[in-house]
């Protein structure tokens, strides 16, 4: 994660704080509750932005693949079709993406006389996903065993297109779901919002009494478990 994200996602955890000293206790020493939320939120964004790393670079990374099978049964060699699959993910995309400037690198570290087997290993050790782990693995036997190399490549390939395709159903069916808890998540700050505007005054013992500050403070606490229960059950889809 770049610097940018990581500064906007700290300002994005004080603004949230903010809100909540306003909200649950009408009152900016409210923060001193509500600046638990700020390392709370940062690493729910680093992790939310990671992911979204990763599943840019899986997607990316089978479209590459796919390309290199292609080019090795067309009988280029193993470093033409990489160059070959630099080209047309750049094609695909119009800029440099991620997998296209470690595509770039390993072909750098290529021509300077590395081993490729090597260069793959680090390569699935830096992408952190399994699936290009076993995929540089089995590239790496096959360079060994000197078989079907074209083969060994394209059978992976097709086992690592079937589970992306299986993860895009799994994750368009679950968008609903999905969209329906964002918008729960939404309905408990709305509510107290709604009956501030049209009835001031009413809540007021919840505000300027310790018992009421005692319950907003128990209900947050509550809400804050709802929460990170729901984005625990999310990950596990």
């Amino acid at each position: 994660m770049g610097k940018k994200t990581r500064i906007l996602s700290f300002l994005e955890g004080i603004g949230i704080s903010v809100l909540v000293a306003l909200i649950c206790y009408r009152s900016i020493w409210g923060m001193a509750v509500g600046i638990v939320i700020i390392p709370m939120w940062y690493k729910f964004r680093m992790l939310q932005y990671e992911k979204k790393r990763l599943d840019k670079m899986r997607k990316e990374f089978q479209e590459a693949m796919q390309s290199v099978s292609g080019a090795l049964y067309a009988g280029y060699s193993l470093e033409n079709a990489w160059k070959s699959a630099r080209n047309d993910l750049f094609v695909i995309y119009g800029e440099e993406t991620q997998m296209i400037r470690e595509m770039d690198n390993m072909l750098k570290q290529l021509s300077l006389g590395r081993n490729f087997g090597i260069i793959l290993r680090e390569f699935g050790e830096r992408s952190g996903l399994d699936e290009v782990k076993v995929f540089c693995q089995v590239m790496e036997f096959a360079m060994k065993s000197g078989g079907d190399f074209a083969g060994m490549i394209g059978a992976c390939v097709r086992r690592i297109s079937d589970r992306y395709e299986v993860q895009r159903e799994i994750d368009t069916i679950t968008a609903e779901k999905q969209l329906e808890y964002r918008i729960m998540m939404l309905v408990p700050i709305g509510i107290i919002v709604y009956i501030s505007m049209s009835s001031p005054g009413y809540l007021d013992a919840m505000y300027e009494t310790l018992q009421g500050r005692c319950v907003m403070t128990a209900c947050l606490a509550g809400y804050a478990g709802a929460v990170y229960l729901a984005e625990r059950l999310i990950k596990r889809i």
